[in-house]
């Protein structure tokens, strides 16, 4: 896969520069690894949707899939989508949300301790594991909240597997209030038989920055 999106079958590419997608990509098997940056772009002026049985990203310092010039930005990957090692993964960037984001699985590995930040404005995944038997190394799950729905939650992970001592951060910074009307919305949701979460559901398990929405009196 080359900077520009194309593909060249049998060569491996070196680059640290960003690959730009300004089409929709398909692929079997999506696998990265490099000692290093990495960046993907969501660009063109349509509407670009990369598409994978599996995604893997391998011991890259820091990976940024984010949106820039698109019209919308959406990732499907009907299996994993894997992290292992590495420092930190970007899904979307606050300038940037990505738009529909529909996976089988995030996984993060054992002896990962990786920052996972989710900017979306909506994710669907059958299921994350985002545990470690290794106590010493912690991963987090950071989602900035892009748009609010009044039927589904903005993110479902199904079933979730995360430590019970972590918390999940979800932040509203990015949210513009003023497209916020009347009603209850759902944020986060899980399957009930969810691992490291209060049984009936606490905000304990989570880290939330709603100061946008304080300062205009939403609760």
């Amino acid at each position: 896969l080359q900077s520009d999106g194309s593909v060249a079958f049998g060569s491996v590419v070196k680059e640290a520069r960003p690959i730009v997608f300004s089409s929709d990509f398909t692929a079997r098997n999506m696998r990265m690894r490099i000692n290093d940056n990495a960046t993907f772009q969501f660009a063109g002026t349509g509407d670009v949707t990369l598409s994978f049985q599996q995604m893997q990203f391998d011991y890259i310092s820091r990976m940024y899939l984010t949106k820039t010039t698109a019209n919308t930005a959406n990732l499907n990957v009907a299996g994993d989508f894997i992290v292992k090692g590495g420092n930190r993964v970007d899904l979307g960037s606050a300038d940037g949300f990505m738009d529909n984001v529909n996976v089988g699985a995030f996984r993060v590995c054992e002896n990962s301790n990786v920052a996972f930040n989710v900017y979306a404005r909506k994710v669907d995944a059958a299921s994350l594991t985002l545990v470690n038997s290794d106590a010493s190394k912690v991963s987090t799950l950071s989602l900035f909240v892009g748009a609010l729905d009044a039927g589904d939650a903005s993110f479902y992970f199904g079933t979730a597997k995360k430590a019970a001592d972590s918390v999940i951060n979800v932040d509203f910074s990015y949210l513009d209030a003023g497209d916020v009307g009347a009603g209850e919305y759902k944020i986060f949701s899980v399957d009930s038989w969810s691992e490291g979460f209060a049984e009936s559901g606490s905000l304990a398990d989570f880290n939330i920055n709603d100061d946008i929405l304080n300062a205009m009196g939403i609760e």
